[in-house]
């Protein structure tokens, strides 16, 4: 299955409240992904199955008075549970 992921530089955030804060602001505006934020690594990461709006993540950013520094977008492949266990080696 494609999935979409997007890591985000965000500034500012200085703690594991922070981090949560972020995430859950994400959450509200894209229910259907995943996100996990760190503020050691200064980023934000999400999954989506559907491609994202750039500009409204960007915007999910800014809105939550972190810094929005930077995003990228790649893709992927999920592997499925059976698929990770009988992967040709």
């Amino acid at each position: 299955m494609q999935m979409y992921r997007y890591i985000i530089g965000v500034g500012g955030m200085a703690c594991g409240s922070c981090e949560s804060h972020v995430n859950n602001e994400v959450r509200k505006h894209f229910p259907n992904v995943s996100v996990k934020s760190s503020h050691l690594k200064k980023q934000t990461i999400i999954e989506s199955k559907e491609k994202l709006d750039l500009k409204e993540v960007e915007r999910v950013i800014i809105n939550t008075h972190y810094d929005f520094l930077s995003i990228k977008e790649e893709t992927y492949e999920k592997k499925s549970f059976f698929q990770k266990l009988f992967k040709k080696k």
